[in-house]
């Protein structure tokens, strides 16, 4: 391997080190200060240069602390258990675009890492774990809130 190529190299794995670095910040601070920063960079439009110096959009990424968040609102505001599609499409339409091939898929992958707060009813849908049910398998009165601000 010739030294413009090892160095190049070496450059970008040190490149990629600090973007993990900044993505955990980003995360770090979403967390302690509000979802604000994550979805300011996720509504920005950024582009990089391809190969040819053509630019291109990077590919957007969601919180998925703030879809979560997201997640229980809906799921609070229905009263009942909802299924993964459902929820794609409630979350989008309270404002949330979820950017994800497979939006169904990377909704369930977030309610499995988020398991301490939402479980999986067989046939049913997701649920808040802990609320208790009506025996219709709505809400109960007491656990909703007041308002619900999607």
């Amino acid at each position: 391997m010739n030294d413009a190529l090892k160095m190049a190299l070496d450059k970008r794995a040190r490149l990629l080190e600090e973007m993990a670095l900044l993505d955990q910040y980003i995360e770090l601070h979403a967390r302690l200060f509000g979802g604000n920063v994550a979805e300011t960079i996720s509504e920005n439009a950024l582009v990089r240069a391809n190969s040819s110096g053509e630019e291109q959009p990077i590919k957007r990424r969601n919180n998925p602390k703030l879809v979560a968040d997201k997640a229980e609102k809906v799921i609070r505001s229905e009263g009942r258990p909802v299924q993964r599609g459902e929820l794609v499409r409630l979350i989008e339409a309270s404002g949330l675009e979820i950017h994800s091939d497979d939006k169904g898929k990377y909704i369930g992958t977030i309610m499995w890492r988020e398991r301490n707060r939402f479980e999986s009813i067989e046939g049913e849908g997701y649920w808040l774990v802990g609320v208790p049910r009506a025996k219709d398998g709505s809400l109960f009165e007491s656990a909703k809130p007041e308002i619900i601000n999607l």
